[in-house]
């Protein structure tokens, strides 16, 4: 409201200047009116809850393409979009994943503007060795799902690589997912809300064995604990704990 009236005070007094108005109508104005901006829900706080993952998971498994594959394998293993489609066979170690490396926009200078050129690989990932570097164990599902896969991506550098022969990257990844979820009438939330799914669990996991490890706290509200149930019986907990950061919460 204070900026809609600064504007209008500008505009008045503009008007005055040249002899349109010769009184300011907002001088002795005065307004008790008050205006609260309402914040958009941000989306990383979403979760996908259990019976959309289901009817989303039931559809991708139907639809057999490196896409659908793609969306599955990131609902195992929560990781970045950006380091899942740059993942090798060789990333794959001991029925584990290996992250050291991601996809990032790639980016020019010129004239004082940046343009977007596509995307490079760097061999880096975000943040620290504890959220960043890491291995990821593969559940017995995950693993079934890098066997189709890998069929699929035969004789291809890059396990998620596309029928036309080109590597699935971030954006496709995310028109696939809005696309599938669309399809199967299950509702659609962001890839980062994947990811922050799979944190959630991970971390209701852990707060269950918090008398067993240690006393720090989670930050998340248990919207998915029967699915954590379910999760937690598919792995050795402890392993999925240290070994995936299921305490560094991002």
């Amino acid at each position: 409201m204070n900026n809609m009236k600064t504007i209008l005070h500008a505009v008045f007094k503009l008007a005055m200047d040249f002899e349109i108005l010769t009184v300011n109508p907002l001088l002795n104005a005065r307004t008790e009116a008050k205006i609260r901006s309402v914040q958009k829900k941000k989306d990383d706080l979403k979760l996908y809850l259990e019976n959309e993952m289901e009817i989303l998971e039931a559809f991708l498994y139907q639809q057999e393409t490196i896409e659908a594959y793609a969306i599955l394998m990131d609902f195992q293993i929560g990781i970045r979009v950006g380091e899942l489609v740059v993942l090798t066979k060789e990333d794959m170690l001991d029925n584990e994943v290996y992250i050291h490396k991601m996809e990032i926009v790639d980016e020019e200078k010129a004239d004082g503007k940046y343009i977007r050129k596509g995307y490079k690989i760097v061999e880096f990932v975000k943040h620290d060795i504890s959220s960043g570097y890491r291995t990821i164990p593969l559940t017995d599902k995950a693993q079934k799902i890098l066997e189709e896969v890998k069929k699929l991506s035969e004789g291809c550098e890059y396990l998620f690589t596309q029928s036309n022969g080109e590597r699935l990257a971030s954006r496709s990844f995310n028109y696939w997912l809005a696309k599938y979820c669309r399809d199967a009438g299950s509702s659609f939330k962001s890839s980062n809300c994947i990811r922050r799914t799979i944190k959630n669990l991970k971390s209701l996991v852990y707060k269950d064995l918090r008398p067993f490890l240690d006393k720090r706290e989670t930050g998340f509200e248990p919207a998915t604990s029967a699915l954590a149930r379910q999760y937690s019986t598919t792995e050795p907990l402890a392993r999925i704990l240290f070994n995936t950061g299921a305490r560094d919460m991002i």
